[in-house]
């Protein structure tokens, strides 16, 4: 069945791409269904995406659909463009601020960007021990990769992709970080939670009885109806294709600033294409504001965005990007970089843990345990693995974490600034490394003593009650 699937795609180059789609496709099917099947595997919480990636990684055995999948940039494009489409589709939601407060989502931007520049932080710090340990080995550990942590577990394949490939000339490594972290987020989450369970520190709230969907569930006030001159797919499709665009634009233009500076001042610094899930967020939150102007001065009547029909967009591109990124891993790519996987998958799970538990402790009383699972699960994956913890513990999501989640994604954008800026700087030569292992680590401390601001400023505070969520 495979070869002649193969032989079939070669009749045709066109058929050839989308023969890629289909096997992409065909593996999460395949993967929702063993997941569906096998006890474990479902109550560890594994996504069928990545289920789907590891079947297709088997398949590469047989040689001649190995040379198939490699010899096409599709599964390497699908996870660079899958990032990019799905936080540009997050950010077209119309988010309601629920019972999220002011505090709590900017408390939660400064744990994750915490744990954004802390992860890479101690990414460095480890690979530049590697790098003194066996510079003068035949094969010395590039001490830039550390950075590759933050990326993978915390930004999920699509940066891990680009700058393992930059940094190493080959995307395997990151593609192979960013496959743990998911592993993870889903293994040590359900493990965590299961042992809270048994000591009885964790309040599950049960789902009511009865049928929860209500018309509101899938449609806002005001909207266009589903279907007119146009369907109102298509218009969220043309929305976010849009917004894509424009952020194609805004890089282009970027990159050839970015170029001549760099030439001017010396150093490399490009804050273009490498960051199109930036960009896609930024210019989706633009169309949004235009809309909303539009709405407020007359111009539009009524209301063009969907966010169900947004949030399973955002789910396909999610659901590709992983299978995609899984089955672009190269192993022949990676047989000497086992160490700095190992080093530094074990000792990012051990920080994010013990980080985000201590943080969650501090800043979000009441509801602590939810949000170190939501965060812990983005953190290590991505939002999605965060919802689907939290929906475990928390299926209406009655408490503020999954407002606290959603709602911070603009204001991270800029908190990531010091790390995302400095990502191509630091694989410019050794010495930028350890310039922005130390900058990374100064703007770490910053971060957790501003979470920490009333444990260590308690003379301030003494007067200043802290937000205690209850459930009404």
């Amino acid at each position: 069945m495979v070869n002649l699937l193969i032989s079939f795609s070669n009749f045709d180059s066109t058929w050839s791409v989308l023969t890629q789609f289909f096997i992409l496709i065909v593996a999460v099917f395949l993967g929702n269904i063993i997941r569906a099947k096998v006890p474990f595997i479902r109550k560890a919480l594994i996504p069928s995406s990545l289920i789907g990636g590891f079947i297709i990684l088997m398949l590469k055995f047989i040689p001649s659909f190995k040379s198939f999948v490699e010899g096409s940039d599709v599964m390497s494009l699908v996870t660079y463009h899958c990032i990019g489409l799905s936080f540009a589709a997050m950010a077209l939601k119309n988010v309601k601020k629920g019972n999220a407060t002011k505090t709590g989502v900017l408390n939660n931007g400064f744990l994750q960007g915490g744990v954004y520049i802390g992860q890479a932080a101690l990414g460095l710090g480890l690979c530049l021990l590697l790098y003194v340990f066996t510079k003068n080995s035949s094969n010395p550990i590039q001490p830039e990769i550390g950075a590759i942590l933050s990326l993978g577990f915390a930004q999920g394949p699509g940066n891990a992709m680009i700058y393992s490939s930059n940094y190493l000339g080959t995307s395997s490594f990151g593609l192979v970080i960013a496959t743990i972290g998911f592993i993870v987020a889903s293994v040590v989450g359900i493990t965590y939670m299961n042992i809270l369970k048994r000591k009885g520190k964790l309040v599950i709230r049960e789902l009511p009885k009865g049928d929860l969907r209500k018309v509101s569930d899938y449609e806002g006030e005001n909207e266009i109806p589903p279907t007119e001159s146009v369907d109102k797919l298509t218009i969220q499709i043309a929305l976010l294709l849009i917004s894509y665009a424009l952020a194609y634009g805004v890089m282009y233009g970027l990159n050839i600033l970015f170029t001549k500076l760099s030439s001017i001042i010396g150093i490399d610094i490009n804050f273009s294409f490498g960051f199109n899930f930036l960009w896609g967020a930024l210019c989706a939150y633009a169309v949004k504001i235009t809309l909303n102007f539009l709405k407020k001065i007359n111009v539009v009547k009524r209301e063009y965005t969907n966010n169900y029909i947004i949030d399973r967009m955002s789910g396909l591109f999610f659901d590709l990007m992983v299978c995609a990124g899984v089955a672009s891993i190269k192993f022949e790519e990676v047989k000497g970089l086992v160490l700095p996987i190992v080093v530094l998958c074990i000792a990012g799970t051990i920080f994010t843990f013990f980080y985000i538990r201590a943080v969650c402790k501090e800043c979000f009383k009441g509801y602590e345990n939810e949000a170190f699972l939501a965060n812990f699960g983005t953190l290590t994956g991505q939002l999605g693995n965060g919802m689907i913890l939290l929906r475990e513990v928390d299926p209406t999501y009655v408490t503020p974490a999954s407002s606290n989640l959603i709602l911070l994604q603009l204001p991270l954008l800029f908190v990531l600034l010091p790390e995302l800026l400095l990502l191509d700087y630091n694989g410019s030569s050794v010495i930028a490394t350890l310039i922005t292992f130390i900058i990374w680590t100064v703007v770490f401390i910053i971060y957790t003593i501003i979470l920490f601001r009333r444990r260590i400023f308690k003379s301030f505070y003494k007067d200043k009650p802290q937000e205690i969520w209850t459930e009404k």
